[in-house]
């Protein structure tokens, strides 16, 4: 009997000899947490900053983010009308240009052809005197169709200088409000990163009180 009493001491110690084992390694564990998170930069940023500043802070950027995100839904909607606008512009500038050198392209022939009327003095085709009333009346068409599309480029040119000064206007509105959109797409941006940071920090702050808070548990 005495012998099994005192294995099951012995037992009861050297389970006993284990627990303090295994409490002693799990506080020097948190300890060790502890001062390397102590070692930290964010924890040295943590502790410079006031905790209740901190989350008014954070509630502000809250508040103010949606606001942000309204005005760049906003803004990025202007950005695309203006950018819609500049491209049916250029679209239509180009569709002028486009007519003008087929005119242009027309009254080069149109010459060509009143220049050979001209010359001429026997139908090419019956092979009879060509009068020169008939020819006038040729010609006097092709004049006609010439003035036609000197009128006409007159217009798409006069068209064509408008259409240039509102696309450079364009081009300004657009990088102006480009800008706007881009400065406010920075804000919304830093506004994340704050955040990001601030969670960050505030999960740190958490470890911390765990940590704190077991160590305690451990010395009671």
């Amino acid at each position: 009997n005495n012998i099994d009493n005192y294995e099951a001491l012995l037992e009861y110690k050297n389970e006993a000899d284990q627990l303090i084992t295994n409490i002693t390694n799990k506080a020097k564990t948190i300890e060790t947490s502890i001062k390397a998170l102590q070692n930290t930069d964010l924890l040295r940023i943590k502790s410079n900053i006031n905790a209740k500043q901190l989350y008014i802070d954070n509630n502000k950027v809250e508040t103010k983010k949606p606001v942000i995100e309204k005005d760049l839904d906003k803004q990025a909607k202007i950005v695309a009308k203006i950018s819609e606008k500049l491209d049916d512009k250029n679209e239509v500038n180009q569709s002028a240009q486009v007519v003008f050198k087929s005119n242009t392209d027309k009254i080069t022939e149109y010459i060509d052809i009143i220049d050979a009327i001209s010359d001429i003095s026997d139908c090419p085709t019956c092979k009879q005197k060509v009068s020169e009333k008939h020819k006038k009346s040729i010609i006097s068409e092709y004049q006609n169709k010439i003035q036609g599309l000197h009128s006409e480029n007159a217009v798409l040119n006069n068209n064509t200088e408008k259409l240039v000064k509102e696309i450079e206007k364009l081009k300004e509105d657009f990088k102006v409000e480009n800008k706007k959109y881009q400065d406010l797409e920075k804000e919304y941006n830093d506004y994340n990163e704050y955040q990001k940071k601030f969670d960050i920090i505030k999960q740190y702050h958490e470890d911390i009180e765990a940590l704190k808070t077991e160590e305690k548990e451990l010395n009671i």
